[in-house]
């Protein structure tokens, strides 16, 4: 069974692109929180509450606050509110007095892997960054794969701005995780245009009869969606590690980051044939709504 570890900024879409990895049987070794749409805390207390409702137990850890360098980026306020609040959500008014784990951060995740497993980073690559840093070579030979949401090779999602927010947050935490060994894949804008949340598919998947807690919230996220996300940007990326045929284009490339300036955040990118970077930037629609319905439905 194949191992993976999240790191997540816990928005709205996290929940569902964490909900379907719990869906599809992947065993989960741990989940971090990083500043994003979510202050760490926040979104610490929100998965667990996530988890508690589903009987489910996970080891989490709070992420720091402190970026690897600081951004003049940050996500609207009004998407943070409705992340952290999930007043929409009243079934999962759990009471959570806080999640501790006594390790930094950077040692719960090293210690949460076990050889070959695949990294699934959902918001800034802080984290990860400052887990590579400190443990190096051995860090890397414990990660099979890292799946990145971030990043964009002809598009961006920031208002003005051709960059992306996840790796705009922490440029540099990006950067380091690009020059590493390990295998990255990256599903950034370009993909993510591929599959969007729009008013039809809400429709369709309110009139779906859900069979269980995980299905539920699924659903709930989806049709109380009020403009929290245009697409379904981190689900997508849960779907590819669940399927990979919902592949439809990628393409090898050496990534590098512009980190100074009014372009602080863009990623630029050079093709090539032996690259340890894949960029996916087209994927097929109906695969991913096939298995987004197959999994509300289950």
């Amino acid at each position: 069974m194949k191992k993976i570890f999240i790191d997540t900024d816990m928005g709205l879409d996290d929940i569902i692109a964490i909900a379907m990895l719990i869906s599809s049987g992947l065993e989960i070794t741990g989940i971090s929180t990083v500043n994003g749409v979510s202050a760490p805390q926040v979104g610490a207390k929100n998965i667990k509450k996530i988890l508690d409702y589903l009987g489910i137990d996970i080891p989490i850890c709070v992420g720091e606050y402190q970026k690897v360098s600081e951004s003049m980026i940050s996500f609207p306020s009004i998407d943070r509110k409705r992340a952290e609040n999930l007043d929409f959500l009243d079934y999962l008014d759990i009471k959570i007095n806080t999640v501790s784990d006594n390790r930094n951060i950077e040692d719960f995740i090293y210690e949460s892997l076990a050889i070959d497993t695949t990294l699934v980073c959902l918001g800034p690559l802080t984290n990860i960054a400052k887990t590579l840093v400190k443990y190096g070579s051995l860090f890397e030979k414990k990660v099979k794969r890292i799946y990145i949401m971030g990043g964009g090779i002809k598009y961006g999602n920031v208002p003005g701005k051709l960059v992306e927010y996840n790796i705009a947050l922490d440029p540099e935490a990006a950067k380091i995780i690009f020059k590493s060994k390990i295998p990255a894949c990256i599903v950034g804008i370009d993909a993510t245009r591929n599959v969007p949340a729009g008013k039809d598919l809400k429709k369709m998947i309110e009139r779906v009869k859900t069979k269980n807690k995980l299905s539920k919230i699924i659903k709930d996220v989806i049709i109380k969606n009020k403009s929290d996300f245009i697409y379904f940007y981190d689900p997508l990326l849960s779907s590819i590690v669940i399927d990979s045929s919902i592949i439809k284009k990628a393409q090898e490339y050496i990534l590098d980051l512009i980190l100074k300036g009014k372009e602080r955040g863009r990623t630029r990118s050079q093709k090539t044939q032996n690259g340890n970077i894949q960029a996916i930037t087209e994927v097929n629609p109906n695969s991913f709504y096939k298995l987004l319905f197959r999994i509300i439905t289950r």
